[in-house]
């Protein structure tokens, strides 16, 4: 008896230990880029490092926004792309690594198969002080680049993967020395060759768990502590679009949503609301016998124009003005958005379309979560992101492109005259694609920007950007609701002398077009990274046109090692030229 309390003794202060160590971990968040062309780089062999100190801009991009968030993402390439005026910017990897304290040294690898690359990673960890880490990092290559769509084979794969594991076949390309504060995000900038390699680090603490109080019976009613309502969009609500959405969820022992199944379908959108808003939501852990469990509910959500509450769509004064600066910018934008709104357009140009369109095969990973005393098992399905290459759809359309708009809704048609290089009979067929018609580049800024949309976002000037030789004033817009009619973010670079727009960004699914992309996400039990950036380049009668659109479509994969790999759906490169009008009035002047 004695022994068996010693043991539990024991047991009890490992227990302890291990809350302790888990308490005081840090998260080594890292990020690879790989850049081409740029100025003011380092010379070969030289380390540039950028802190916060040096740079402003990284104090924001570092402290304010998610490490695994595509927008850190964008917010780091677009940082480097201004401060070095660079050509491109590549994502190559990132990777989140938990260091105890205890050891010294950490070591890991990248497999990119996709790319047919892999990448040893090796730190060397010191706590210098209560927030400060000295780090020596190096990242090496094993592999040759893989040429644009080529995949690499199985058997490759196991030779790279046992290669891995010797370093003479190693290339070394990041070797680093670094003192970082914690939550601090630093840049470290490498010149190898023609490429330049950017390393993000930042060290954060990991989550602590919260203290949960123990009780004898399981509670009677399984509500959500914190939960958010699903995006409704208002032009759903005037069409009557109201039902229900079933759903079915995973909880697990914490009481986070681990995988919601749509029972009951309504709409692509509305089902897809309702996934991702559940999936934010969070309960106390379900107890039985003193013991957290997990559990599987179902129940329903239903959308009604006349129930859902309309807060997101009143039109609510700021409780402090914005600055003069930006207030003027936003009333100068406010009315070209109402020039473009008014125009009476009638034009035709030559679009070319290249897109290619990946083929995601969802597969099944399914583990036991749990086994009840009688027998029973909980299992718990995760759907896996997987490509079959073979079914990869690559098109490209030249287009004679007709619009055409008087007082009633634009009217848009694409003949075909070229596909895929072929040409086609000259009085047709026409591309009837509603996912064209929903990108509508030439409107695209009003959907953030109009003056009866303003009251929905809040506005911050970001900064200058000089575009076509204009300096213009970078805006971004952040919805009040988190989505308003599918737009989840919007970015816009306007001329500050008179209110054009010369590009925009707008992030969010849009409602029409892209069905195939919410009942895909919403299966997979991810959220869809949509973003459509537009240039205007072409000038008529005080209104740009455009002349290049980007549409990129990616889900994040859900590997627990990789929580920041995106996976490609849909690449699409717009461009327009050869311009005709006929007819480009307007009934409102631009204030110059």
């Amino acid at each position: 008896m004695r022994r068996h309390n010693i043991n539990r003794l024991a047991f009890g202060l490992f227990v302890l230990l291990v809350v302790i160590n888990f308490t005081f971990a840090e998260r080594i968040n890292i990020r690879l880029l790989k850049g081409s062309g740029g100025k003011g780089l380092p010379a070969e062999g030289a380390v540039l490092h950028l802190t916060k100190v040096s740079y402003a801009d990284l104090n924001r991009i570092g402290n304010t926004i998610d490490w695994s968030s595509a927008r850190q993402i964008e917010l780091i390439q677009d940082f480097l792309v201004e401060h070095f005026d660079l050509q491109d910017v590549e994502d190559l990897f990132s990777i989140s690594l938990k260091w105890d304290g205890t050891k010294s040294k950490l070591r890991d690898r990248i497999v990119d198969p996709r790319r047919g690359v892999l990448f040893p990673i090796e730190l060397d960890i010191i706590h210098v002080g209560p927030n400060s880490y000295e780090i020596q990092i190096i990242i090496a290559q094993a592999g040759e680049q893989l040429e644009s769509g080529q995949t690499i084979s199985r058997n490759d794969l196991k030779r790279l993967l046992r290669g891995s594991r010797s370093p003479n076949q190693h290339k070394i390309i990041i070797n680093d020395k670094l003192t970082i504060e914690k939550s601090e995000l630093s840049i470290s900038v490498v010149t190898s060759g023609e490429s330049t390699y950017f390393l993000a680090l930042r060290v954060d603490p990991d989550s602590v768990p919260e203290k949960q109080s123990i009780a004898a019976k399981p509670k009677k009613e399984f509500i959500p502590i914190s939960s958010v309502l699903p995006a409704y969009p208002l032009e759903l609500r005037q069409k009557g679009v109201r039902g229900e959405v079933g759903l079915k969820i995973e909880v697990d022992k914490g009481g986070s949503v681990r995988h919601v199944l749509v029972t009951k379908q309504l709409h692509p959108y509305l089902d897809n609301a309702a996934v991702q808003a559940v999936r934010q939501w969070r309960y106390e852990p379900f107890l039985v016998k003193g013991r957290k469990v997990p559990v599987s509910m179902e129940f329903t959500i239903r959308f009604d124009p006349g129930e859902w509450p309309d807060d997101e769509y009143k039109e609510n004064a700021r409780a402090t003005p914005y600055p003069a600066e930006l207030a003027r910018i936003l009333e100068l934008g406010g009315n070209y958005c109402d020039l473009l709104t008014n125009a009476v357009l009638d034009f035709t140009c030559i679009e070319t379309i290249k897109e290619t369109h990946y083929y995601v095969q969802p597969k099944l990973f399914t583990q036991v979560v749990a086994i009840a005393k009688g027998g029973g098992k909980l299992h718990y399905g995760d759907k896996i992101i997987s490509y079959d290459p073979r079914r990869t759809e690559r098109n490209t359309y030249v287009c004679d492109y007709m619009l055409t708009r008087t007082k009633t809704k634009p009217v848009e048609q694409r003949l075909i005259l070229t596909k895929k290089g072929r040409s086609t009979n000259a009085s047709g067929p026409f591309l009837k694609e509603d996912r064209y018609i929903a990108i509508a580049p030439l409107f695209a800024s009003i959907r953030v920007l109009g003056k009866n949309r303003q009251d929905l976002f809040n506005y911050h000037l970001v900064g200058k950007k000089k575009i076509n030789g204009i300096k213009t004033s970078v805006i971004e817009a952040l919805p009040k609701s988190g989505n308003v009619d599918g737009v989840e973010y919007g970015k816009l670079w306007i001329d500050p002398k008179d209110g054009r727009i010369l590009r925009s960004e707008i992030r969010g699914v849009p409602l029409k077009g892209f069905a195939d992309v919410l009942e895909e996400s919403t299966e997979l039990n991810v959220k869809a990274d949509f973003v459509a950036i537009h240039e205007y380049e072409v000038e008529k009668n005080n209104v740009l046109f455009p002349s290049r659109s980007k549409i990129n479509v990616t889900y994040p994969q859900r590997w627990a090692r990789y929580p920041t790999r995106r996976s490609p759906k849909i690449k699409a490169v717009i461009s327009y030229d050869q311009y005709k009008f006929f007819s480009v009035s307007t009934s409102v002047n631009i204030k110059k």
